[in-house]
């Protein structure tokens, strides 16, 4: 049988055999799976990377690991997952987030709707439930020496230093401090009050059918005159004089709501409102 020649373009696609028989031969599957194994060839393209890239690539990877474990045990593992409700705002905190903070205090609204598609008691987020019925009161607001700790979710939206009595998680520390203030608002320190509210209330009467006739103004605004005038004149001995004024300002109700619109913000970002105390503290 005649043997037979290798053509120009044999078993290599086109490539000569001068050329093919001068290209180096393959490495053996054996090495090229040591060399797979090497941690350096896995380290190599981390390696080439800046050191503030790599350390954000880190960063992100574990905060998303986080997030998506916390899913997982709100959803399946935490002890109020049989509690009806929407499954997203049992997983996360975006839905009380997005009415809150985007649509500025709306959430209400939607617990609302809530309890109308999933009965009395509500999942409203991973942390809370909420209750429309009456039965459960005196369980909600227990007293005598039931404990009752605030949620902290909810005392990092109250606006104020964490120190103070109206941002204090612990029941008995929160106890100790009203225990300080409670005598000035006991119902016999109150009823001495009694005359001086009624003073600014019958001025305030006066001064809303006077101003009235001129035009058309915002009787929130009066209100607030009137609270502002009372509490100041109790706390501070003497009252700072706004229903005495020609007009209605200044007051404090638009400093006030732009303290309150932050309110929801603080609690989903609560670093904010400790950025906040110490730009006041070295002012």
């Amino acid at each position: 049988m005649e043997e037979r020649r290798p053509s120009v373009a044999d078993e290599g696609h086109g490539v000569p055999i001068s050329a093919r028989l001068a290209m180096p031969a393959p490495p053996p599957l054996a090495k090229i799976l040591a060399v797979a194994k090497e941690p350096y060839v896995t380290r190599t393209a981390y390696a080439s990377l800046p050191l503030p890239v790599s350390l954000l690539l880190v960063a992100t990877g574990t905060w998303i690991v986080c997030q998506w474990t916390k899913i997982v045990y709100n959803l399946f593992f935490h002890p109020l997952r049989h509690i009806p409700g929407p499954r997203l705002a049992a997983a996360t905190y975006l839905p009380e987030f997005y009415y809150d903070v985007i649509k500025s205090g709306r959430y209400t609204r939607r617990i609302q709707q809530m309890h109308q598609q999933y009965g009395p008691i509500v999942r409203i987020n991973p942390s809370e439930v909420h209750c429309s019925d009456r039965r459960f009161i005196e369980e909600i607001y227990a007293g005598g020496n039931r404990k009752r700790d605030k949620p902290v979710h909810q005392v990092l939206g109250s606006g104020v230093a964490e120190h103070a009595t109206f941002s204090t998680v612990s029941h008995d520390v929160h106890r100790m401090r009203r225990g300080a203030l409670a005598k000035f608002f006991s119902r016999a320190q109150v009823s001495h009050l009694e005359p001086t509210v009624r003073d600014l209330a019958s001025r305030l009467c006066d001064k809303i059918l006077r101003v009235g006739q001129e035009a058309p103004f915002d009787v929130t605004t009066a209100y607030s005159l009137f609270t502002t005038d009372v509490i100041s004149g109790y706390c501070l001995g003497e009252n700072l004089g706004l229903i005495a004024q020609q007009g209605w300002e200044p007051n404090f109700r638009e400093p006030l709501y732009a303290q309150l619109r932050l309110v929801y913000l603080f609690r989903f970002i609560p670093f904010l409102k400790h950025a906040g105390v110490a730009m006041a503290m070295y002012e």
